[in-house]
């Protein structure tokens, strides 16, 4: 069955199936389409008269007709479009991670993919937390060398935090740690089909960069950030 491309839809003793993309790793496989194409309700008919699988090729799922006329729909669901956007992202970028840092050596941009999965953008926001692939290039001694959004996580900048925390050493801040933050965020509330506000960054083209740069990374005069 594997052997089939992928998208193709085929049938086996009166079950129907279609080949599925796994990703680089793992060899495509075939799943049952969901729902069977037998006795379709009106919904799951186009308007050229047959039904259309879900355009993410990892889904295996028929995609009901589009509720706006003149509009054709080619995801079953958001959530699969969503998917599709963000391995886009992962293909043009290369799924990397850039920084940038400033003349006083501290990172005030970087490059850092967003997660349209709710799952996905959970998973990354704590892997980078816990440190689970790779230390924190954030962090140091004040923060027991883990990433400081662990003793940090409302991001304050080193003037709140003296006033809010005396006497207590300041463990910095992280842009990685409030990018994935804001990612997490926005993944959290678009699978409830709202749309907030980041709260600590904002993207300048490819670049994710301090909503408060000036408060988070003060600069003396006559230094510029790029």
């Amino acid at each position: 069955m594997t052997n089939k491309p992928v998208g193709e839809v085929f049938e086996i003793d009166g079950k129907w199936y279609v080949i599925v993309d796994q990703g680089k790793k793992t060899p495509s496989r075939a799943e049952r389409l969901h729902p069977q194409p037998t006795n379709l309700s009106e919904e799951y008919i186009h308007n050229d008269g047959t039904y259309h699988v879900c355009a993410n090729l990892r889904c295996p799922n028929l995609v009901p007709q589009s509720k706006n006329p003149g509009v054709t729909r080619i995801y079953c669901n958001r959530r699969c479009g969503l998917h599709v956007i963000g391995r886009k992202h992962d293909a043009k970028r290369g799924g990397g991670r850039v920084l940038l840092r400033d003349p006083m050596g501290r990172l005030y941009a970087i490059v850092l993919r967003r997660s349209y999965s709710q799952q996905k953008a959970r998973e990354r926001f704590y892997e980078h937390l816990d440190g689970l692939l790779e230390r924190c290039p954030e962090a140091n001694e004040a923060s027991n060398f883990h990433c400081p959004g662990r003793f940090n996580p409302n991001c304050y900048s080193l003037a709140t935090w003296s006033r809010y925390h005396q006497g207590g050493p300041w463990p910095n801040v992280c842009l990685i740690y409030a990018t994935l933050k804001d990612h997490y965020k926005l993944a959290y509330h678009a699978d409830r089909a709202r749309t907030p506000e980041r709260d600590y960054t904002i993207g300048r083209g490819e670049h994710w960069r301090w909503k408060d740069e000036n408060a988070i990374l003060p600069l003396y005069e006559g230094i510029a950030r790029p």
